[in-house]
């Protein structure tokens, strides 16, 4: 696996550690949070400010990063949507790889607001 996506899969991790340290009570509201970007890119210090339910809605779907608008690219894939708060990328996998992990169990089971 290369750098760029052992930093993507490490700021993720973060995501998600970030994600549970808010809270159920804010993840109900639907609170906005920052997150880090997951460009890859080591040098990388921006944050994305996310509903938590939009976070969930890409988490749920392995492979999806979410990054700052302007750094989409830096890192490779499919820019599925892109906006002026973040830009959403489908990670090309490459042959040597690790198999993408499946969504988490609250990513299964949780309904997300409208």
């Amino acid at each position: 696996m290369n750098r760029q996506k052992r930093t993507q899969e490490l700021f993720r991790e973060v995501n998600e550690r970030i994600h549970c340290i808010v809270g159920p009570e804010a993840r109900e509201a639907g609170e906005h949070v920052e997150y880090l970007c997951e460009c890859g890119s080591l040098d990388c210090m921006e944050t994305v400010k996310l509903a938590t339910y939009q976070y969930e809605a890409v988490r749920a779907c392995a492979g999806l990063l979410v990054l700052a608008p302007a750094h989409q690219h830096e890192a490779t894939g499919r820019v599925l949507a892109h906006g002026l708060a973040y830009a959403l990328l489908e990670s090309v996998p490459n042959e040597s790889a690790d198999p993408p992990q499946p969504p988490s169990a609250r990513g299964a089971d949780h309904v997300y607001p409208q």
